[in-house]
């Protein structure tokens, strides 16, 4: 059926399958627990491995997204919200597969098991495991593509992030903000954390090469 959806023109179904999840009695609370894994997950990922790279960020969505849709008009799946939120759970749990994380009743392990034991979970109050299943794998895929195989294993980097993603100003990369607003110069070493953005911030300050050094609001700061 969604594969005739996509046949019939109706080009707006992956994305609506994606954004859309039925509520109701039997799926509220479902929905809200996929909801919060979304929102604890999604952030810990831009403010950690891709801290200042938003491109790089939105382009694995768009990776796991396009695999999730192929996935699903090959088994005829209608919803895909909660695969694109496991795969995205399932990248930070192996990039930080060491962290101890906690979950319900007090329980506490390693952060590489906790995609399994939210499978485990969802079964159990949802009934189904096939979405976190296909979830898991498609993160997987990225992970294994994009940092396992060229880094852990000295292979082919078969994943990159497009120039048409680094090139859209809605997606700056810290450099490049440092480069607009002038608090680093072309061939300057280039800051790789937010700790180091604010200290390429204070020796610009210092060296005069800010206008208006005096009246320099520090709170500006804050926005990196």
């Amino acid at each position: 059926m969604a594969l005739m959806s996509l046949l019939s023109r109706q080009i707006w179904r992956p994305i609506t399958s994606t954004l859309y999840f039925p509520v109701g009695p039997g799926t509220g609370f479902l929905y809200l627990v996929n909801l919060y894994f979304l929102y604890q997950y999604s952030s810990r990922l831009e403010t950690g491995a891709f801290d200042g790279r938003p491109a790089d960020y939105m382009f694995m969505l768009l990776f796991n997204w396009i695999c999730i849709v192929i996935t699903g008009l090959m088994m005829d799946m209608q919803l895909l919200m909660i695969p694109l939120i496991m795969s995205v759970l399932y990248v930070w749990a192996q990039l930080n597969r060491d962290m101890i994380v906690s979950f319900w009743f007090g329980t506490r392990f390693k952060a590489c098991y906790l995609p399994w034991v939210i499978l485990g979970f969802n079964y159990i109050i949802g009934g189904s495991v096939v979405n976190e299943l296909i979830g898991n794998l498609v993160g997987h895929l990225y992970f294994f593509l994009m940092f396992k195989y060229p880094m852990d294993l000295g292979g082919r980097a078969f994943l990159s992030t497009p120039q048409f993603l680094t090139s859209i100003r809605c997606f700056p990369t810290d450099v490049e903000v440092c480069l607009d607003l002038g608090f680093l110069r072309a061939g300057d070493q280039p800051p790789r954390s937010k700790q180091e953005v604010v200290v390429v911030v204070a020796a610009a300050v210092e060296e005069d090469v800010i206008t208006g050094v005096k009246g320099f609001d520090w709170a500006m700061t804050e926005a990196f």
